[in-house]
């Protein structure tokens, strides 16, 4: 009995220990990974070679450059060597690409660092307008072709920012012209639709006009008939009221017309004086 307790103890001790060391491995193992993504980050930051490598480190990348281009540009890749160089020498750590990405756009004894003409812009453009490849440029083919042209040496880097610029700017400039399009297009449609409105409204004036018109006709009409009886024209009321105008025969005969055959009768007696 004793022994099994015993067994089982020791088991379970195999087992504690056994988990420990896993977790010793997990620990070792998070703290190399921890350490390797520390260390690519400081390098990384590092690699913002402009802003943090020495004088003596320029000196270096230069002198090597020069022996190298002398040397009949051996071997292919001078960077490599250069960033062994740098981190004996200096204890600066940098990227090989980022030395040369430095060395050609920034240091390089030969470029131009001068503000580009209107005409140096406008030859990039056109350039790389013509020869792009789904929008991939190549520039390395371009930077002799504006030395040979202008005499001045520019850096890759100083090309892509001039063509970049301007395609920014002429974005800029097609979305502000789409958009007054757009406005413009808003203002003519609120314009027709003031337009109907006031078609509207006009039309509705006019009417009110035709409608006063057809009025004042009517009161003229009624004004103009106030000389007239039951009828009669206005000569022939003249004829019959105005003295000195129709005979007393004509009167008569007027009467006749103006009144049925019992009122004449009643009437034969009457002065026409």
């Amino acid at each position: 009995m004793e022994t099994k307790i015993h067994d089982f103890a020791d088991h379970d001790i195999k087992e504690h220990e056994k988990i420990d060391d896993d977790k010793t491995h997990k620990s070792v193992e998070e703290s190399e990974s921890t350490e390797e993504v520390n260390k690519d980050v400081a390098r990384k930051n590092t690699n913002r070679i402009h802003k943090t490598i020495s004088e003596e480190g320029k000196k270096i990348i230069l002198d090597y450059m020069k022996d190298w281009i002398k040397g009949g540009r051996k071997p292919s890749n001078p960077f490599k060597i250069l960033a062994k160089k740098l981190k004996d020498s200096c204890d600066q750590d940098y990227y090989s690409k980022a030395i040369c990405d430095y060395y050609w756009n920034k240091l390089d004894p030969q470029l131009d660092h001068s503000p580009y003409s209107p005409e140096e812009k406008n030859y990039i453009c056109e350039w790389a307008s013509k020869f792009q490849e789904n929008d991939n440029i190549q520039w390395k083919k371009l930077q002799p072709k504006v030395q040979t042209k202008f005499g001045k040496s520019r850096s890759r880097n100083s090309l892509k920012n001039v063509w970049c610029s301007n395609k920014r700017r002429t974005d800029r400039l097609a979305k502000e012209v789409k958009r007054d399009e757009v406005n413009m297009i808003e203002e003519d449609t609120i314009e027709g639709k003031n337009e109907i409105k006031d078609e509207g409204v006009i039309s509705e004036i006019e009417d009110k006009k035709e409608i006063k018109s057809e009025d004042e006709i009517k009161v003229i009409g009624e004004i103009k008939n106030k000389n007239e009886i039951e009828g009669v024209p206005e000569k022939m009321y003249q004829l019959f009221n105005e003295p000195g105008t129709s005979t007393k025969q004509e009167k008569l005969e007027l009467r006749y017309l103006l009144n049925d055959e019992d009122e004449n009768d009643k009437n034969d007696n009457m002065d026409l004086n």
